[in-house]
């Protein structure tokens, strides 16, 4: 996998295959089969040679919580939970990730979660769990996304009724994955020249307190520091969307 398919490629369970040093995933969607045609069995496991174990657990645990925050505005009271007990659900996932929660705390979450129902509720029960699976909370995410616009399930296909809008969903999920892990084939270095005062709390902040707006100003800083790094400008100033886990902050902050 070249730097361009890295930045370009949409399938998000081929990208986390590689990461995860996993076998390639010849799941056929709709007749559609992810890898197919994409790489060689070759090709692919000298592919994942390279990439696997770039992402840490932190990293992957991040990613799945952004992907449930790209939906959080779907969270709804019910029966059974609040959407603000989701959203403590997520914050708790993400102190866990920076090793900030003990397991117990984790644990006692869980439960409380497991009682509650829907694709969103399954998805933070997931989260939750030590190991976790990555994949299903990246397709609850997104199933959840389908089911509050009214898309129907096909019976007949046991998929989505309109594939085109799941492939959608796991093209932003696959630029999120990017947003978190950055591009392993090409790591990008931070001169600790840069890293002055401003940068470093500019950075803190953003991080604590999920105020990603506060990237572009984090460019500049950069920027007035001496750093020429067009990825990491780049990155500040795109559009995102920003998580928690963001390779350039999680570079100025030396979290891994």
């Amino acid at each position: 996998m070249t730097h361009a398919e890295w930045l370009s490629c949409d399938h998000l369970e081929l990208l986390l295959s590689c990461l995860q040093g996993r076998p390639q995933p010849w799941v056929t969607i709709n007749g559609r089969r992810w890898g197919d045609g994409t790489y060689s069995s070759h090709v692919y496991a000298a592919q994942r040679a390279v990439l696997s174990g770039k992402a840490s657990p932190r990293k992957l645990r991040l990613f799945a919580s952004g992907c449930l925050r790209q939906v959080e505005h779907f969270f709804r009271d019910d029966l059974f939970w609040s959407a603000d007990l989701y959203r403590s659900a997520l914050d708790l996932s993400d102190r866990y990730a920076d090793g900030l929660v003990s397991d117990s705390e984790r644990v006692t979450a869980a439960t409380t979660v497991a009682e509650a129902r829907g694709s969103l509720a399954r998805a933070v029960a997931e989260l939750l769990k030590e190991p976790f699976d990555v994949r299903l909370v990246a397709y609850k995410a997104a199933e959840a996304a389908l089911e509050a616009a009214g898309i129907d399930w096909d019976p007949k296909t046991d998929y989505w009724a309109d594939p085109g809008v799941m492939d959608t969903q796991t093209r932003m999920q696959a630029g999120l994955l990017r947003e978190v892990v950055g591009n392993p084939l090409e790591p990008t270095s931070l001169d600790p020249h840069w890293l002055t005062s401003p940068v470093v709390e500019l950075a803190r902040g953003a991080y604590e307190e999920r105020a990603f707006d506060r990237l572009l100003i984090l460019a500049d800083a950069l920027q007035d520091a001496g750093c020429d790094n067009a990825n990491i400008l780049d990155h500040c100033r795109g559009p995102g969307p920003h998580v928690r886990g963001c390779w350039v902050v999680d570079l100025v902050l030396g979290k891994e």
